[in-house]
């Protein structure tokens, strides 16, 4: 029990105690390790110590860091660990040499404008042959490869393209994409023999192919059309299919609604948490121009630029009202391709709807119009 007449201790003992130990840590956490760096510098720095010791110490991977990471500074020989991070002065190698940026090569023009470099031409047209010879004597699968790698290299080099369609019509025995191929190297050189030679073959067989689907579709729709619009079933399947169709066209233009999430806005007009309100919009605006379409433009014989831009003004009028229904005013940009400028898009527009409106376009069946029409498009 302590004496009730004995002095309390003072408090500043104890803040003395904690001081001190604090100084201590302190010292021990910093001071050794400088104190530990300078000392194995030294005793790989120095010739007295045996290189026995100098192992331990690991001396050789230390100088090897030293020279990997050093940087030139106000003094020359300065050693740091510690890059810059805005690197606003030159790296040196070990020989000294510095690499600025004005010794950098320029990409060349060809890698800019997408023509294939002169080594890669040649490099793909050395694998033409190579697969040309490799089909000719059964070897398709070695042939397979060589050509898909002379297509990556020149996708555009006619001969490259009528080589690939070749051994698709005649390995893969697939004739729809063998006369994609053959038509694609008549693009860029439409006086290409061989290929002019295949297409001429292959292109009534793709068009037997494409009756044959025609026919088939329209028998479908012969028999959809024969159900009454009254089925509860027919009404259920009209419904789930315009939810698609909305919910496809804005995925595609890179909207991030879910297939559900889009027919609880179209049904309940509700928001969807975490979604912007840009993509609610481009929903209730696609909505909007079907809508439009289907009970004012359902039974149209022919389209106007009126109506086109009606169906515009209603599909960007709630993202962008002031450029809804009018022709744009400025240059855009789809990747790498390049529209029309402005000032030509309503004049050709005026000539697409010129195309679209002629007896001739009429008579053509409404699903290969439909993709001739986005073909032009």
């Amino acid at each position: 029990m302590p004496d009730p007449n004995e002095p309390p201790r003072s408090s500043t003992s104890l803040l003395k105690i904690v001081l001190t130990c604090v100084v201590v840590s302190l010292g021990i956490q910093v001071g050794w390790p400088a104190f530990e760096a300078r000392s194995i510098s030294y005793i790989c720095g120095t010739n007295l110590v045996p290189d026995e010791v100098k192992k331990i110490f690991h001396c050789n991977n230390i100088d090897e860091d030293k020279r990997k990471y050093t940087i030139r500074r106000g003094n020359p020989n300065e050693i740091t660990f510690f890059a810059e991070p805005l690197q606003t002065e030159p790296w040196f190698s070990t020989e000294e040499n510095v690499i600025r940026d004005n010794q950098l090569a320029k990409l060349p023009e060809q890698a800019l404008s997408g023509r294939p470099e002169p080594w890669t031409e040649a490099e793909a047209v050395a694998a033409l042959q190579a697969a040309k010879k490799s089909r000719e004597i059964g070897n398709y699968r070695r042939a397979e490869i060589i050509i898909q790698h002379a297509y990556a290299l020149a996708p555009q080099h006619p001969d490259v393209l009528t080589e690939y369609g070749i051994f698709v019509e005649t390995v893969r025995k697939n004739v729809l994409e063998a006369e994609g191929l053959y038509l694609k190297a008549l693009n860029y050189n439409p006086s290409h023999s061989e290929a002019l030679t295949r297409r001429a073959k292959t292109l009534p067989l793709v068009e037997e192919i494409d009756n044959k689907m025609l026919k088939e579709i329209e028998r479908k729709r012969e028999r959809f059309l024969k159900i009454p619009r009254s089925n509860p079933a027919m009404r259920r399947a009209m419904k789930e299919n315009y939810f698609q169709h909305v919910y496809h066209t804005v995925a595609l233009e890179g909207n991030t609604m879910s297939l559900y999430q889009t027919r609880s806005i179209l049904e309940s007009r509700m928001a969807i948490s975490g979604k912007s309100i840009i993509e609610h919009n481009e929903i209730l605006g696609m909505d909007a121009a079907l809508r439009f379409l289907n009970q004012s433009l359902a039974h149209v014989g022919r389209l106007t630029i009126q109506n086109i831009l009606a169906i515009h003004k209603r599909v960007l009028g709630f993202v962008d009202p002031i450029a809804a229904g009018v022709f744009r005013s400025t240059q855009v940009f789809v990747g790498s391709f390049s529209p029309v400028p402005a000032e030509y898009v309503q004049s050709e527009m005026e000539e697409f709807m010129s195309w679209l409106n002629d007896e001739e376009t009429l008579s053509i069946d409404p699903v290969e119009l439909a993709a001739l029409a986005h073909y032009k498009l």
